[in-house]
């Protein structure tokens, strides 16, 4: 029996989609994050930085309080581990990417933002590679 449009749930999934070859190692990784997933990504040039924009949590909570709460939390530990480890292992790293919260007229809910200078992509990657352990730990 088919379901009607009211009885039909959508659901946050993770999804394959293509993207630019400098940052799908990223990309695949912050997939790999509990409550993230990717929706535009782009590995910049030489006078643009690239960026990754990721959801966060489940889109139908989107709406409430609670889920917005989550994700100031969230994208806060996010930013403090991200600034102590380039801090500790890269240096002025950190300095040149941003981390932000981003809520533009066309989209229906906030969204994270990192965006960064092309050339690190590669270092990018490291230092979200060694961030998943502790975020997991600590969120």
């Amino acid at each position: 029996m088919a379901l009607s449009p009211e009885e039909i749930k959508e659901i946050f999934s993770k999804v394959k989609v293509y993207v630019d070859d400098g940052v799908k190692k990223l990309v695949e990784l912050l997939n790999t994050f509990e409550m993230l997933s990717t929706f535009s990504s782009c590995q910049g040039g030489d006078t643009y930085y690239a960026h990754i924009y990721l959801e966060y949590g489940n889109p139908d909570e989107s709406d409430t309080d609670e889920y917005i709460r989550k994700m100031l939390a969230y994208i806060s530990k996010l930013v403090k581990h991200f600034y102590e480890y380039t801090t500790r292992e890269i240096g002025s790293l950190g300095y040149n990417t941003t981390i932000s919260i981003q809520w533009e007229g066309s989209n229906e809910r906030p969204f994270i933002a990192i965006d960064f200078p092309s050339e690190y992509i590669r270092e990018i990657t490291k230092v979200f590679s060694n961030l998943k352990t502790g975020l997991q730990y600590d969120i």
